[in-house]
């Protein structure tokens, strides 16, 4: 489960901060600001489809751009795991 999140994660960065992806249009995962909220960094967020999963389930990721351009090579990463049921 866990090196699946990483791969997702991985893909998810390499996509949207790659200068040279050409596949669909990221825009639609940019996030300017939240509802009454003021503008946020650059920052993007949506919601991935797990393969082999009931319908309807998806990772929900949100990627932030770093402030400085030192630490630009780090993806730190956060999990939450939620159940329900038995």
């Amino acid at each position: 489960m866990f090196s699946f999140l990483y791969i997702a994660l991985t893909a998810v960065s390499l996509l949207l901060a790659s200068p040279t992806f050409a596949g669909p249009d990221v825009s639609q995962f940019k996030v300017g600001s939240l509802p009454g909220g003021p503008p946020l960094p650059p920052s993007w967020a949506g919601r991935l489809p797990v393969p082999g999963a009931k319908p309807g389930n998806a990772l929900f990721f949100w990627l932030f751009e770093a402030e400085d351009a030192i630490n630009d090579d780090n993806l730190i990463s956060r999990f939450c795991i939620r159940r329900t049921g038995p």
